[in-house]
């Protein structure tokens, strides 16, 4: 069975586009990394690429509901719907001429992302593997609570010297991360730290989210450059403290046999990663972006 949806048969590639405020862009983005989290292989076809996904009414409905969502904003698109018999895998068709293929293409190959197997089996994953792996593993030491209490007071400190430290002329000066400002990176520190309760919570779960890093790094890129519109000082150390103290809460609410369970994700986030490590990976994220952002205005970042 398949299910065509498209608002044109000849699409002008002068015409991709999206038609979404600002205010709802944010939220489609992370709907779409949702959806395509559950992505199983890519394949090209002549003017596109389809993705699978596997055949269950919850798919089906997922996906169905995106196509309807698409065809609202991205009215450039030819997207089809292919349920295979018996239950069998669903497919996703994205067409719609070079534009939009070669723009899929490049995301896709700058990641690796296209490699499938010839007989169609997806790339054999290795989660099974690393969760034997940490179980195997001795749990026998608990780690230091206090100390890593210490560690993200010691991390959210030293955001609020560098926020502290620009002058309004640095704060859109370009840093050493491509395609980002001063004022951005430290809005995206911010808003980033929202994300770290959550990932003790997928580790609890042993499941992840798993946007594959070719749609992830885009939206990444474009919900920071949007949600930084008119970011202040100000406002970016109050969106870093309300999500520090979330973040502190979450670290009271872990059990010391919780600290070893752990997931690991595919796609962007393909990193094995326990309770533990989730919160060592504040002070991680702010001084990979701190370097960057003193690279942007000539000083060094502190000594390690």
């Amino acid at each position: 069975m398949t299910l065509r949806g498209s608002t044109s048969e000849s699409v002008s590639e002068a015409s991709a586009g999206c038609t979404l405020g600002d205010d709802q862009l944010s939220d489609r983005m992370r709907v779409i990394a949702t959806v395509f989290a559950g992505c199983e292989q890519s394949r090209e076809l002549p003017d596109g690429f389809e993705f699978r996904f596997p055949g269950t009414n919850e798919w089906l409905v997922e996906l169905t509901e995106f196509v309807r969502d698409e065809r609202t904003c991205c009215g450039f698109l030819q997207v089809e719907l292919i349920f295979e018999p018996n239950q069998g895998p669903t497919w996703l068709r994205l067409r719609g001429g070079q534009l939009v293929k070669e723009f899929i293409r490049m995301k896709l190959d700058a990641q690796g992302q296209l490699a499938t197997s010839t007989n169609g089996t997806p790339p054999q994953n290795k989660e099974d593997t690393m969760r034997t792996t940490q179980t195997n593993q001795t749990a026998a030491n608990i780690p230091d609570r206090e100390s890593i209490r210490a560690e993200l007071e010691a991390t959210r400190k030293a955001y609020h010297e560098l926020v502290n430290s620009i002058s309004p002329g640095d704060w859109t000066r370009e840093t050493a991360n491509p395609g980002w400002r001063v004022g951005q990176i430290l809005w995206h520190l911010a808003w980033g730290a929202s994300f770290f309760p959550k990932g003790v919570e997928e580790c609890r779960k042993g499941k992840a989210r798993n946007p594959p890093t070719w749609i992830m790094n885009p939206l990444n890129e474009l919900i920071t450059r949007i949600g930084s519109r008119g970011a202040t000082p100000q406002s970016v150390l109050e969106k870093y403290d309300a999500n520090h103290a979330r973040i502190l809460a979450c670290l009271d609410g872990v059990r010391d046999d919780e600290w070893d369970k752990g997931v690991k994700p595919l796609g962007a986030f393909g990193v094995y990663k326990t309770i533990e490590s989730v919160f060592h990976s504040v002070t991680f994220h702010f001084k990979e972006h701190e370097a960057d952002i003193l690279a942007g205005v000539g000083r060094r970042a502190p000594s390690a």
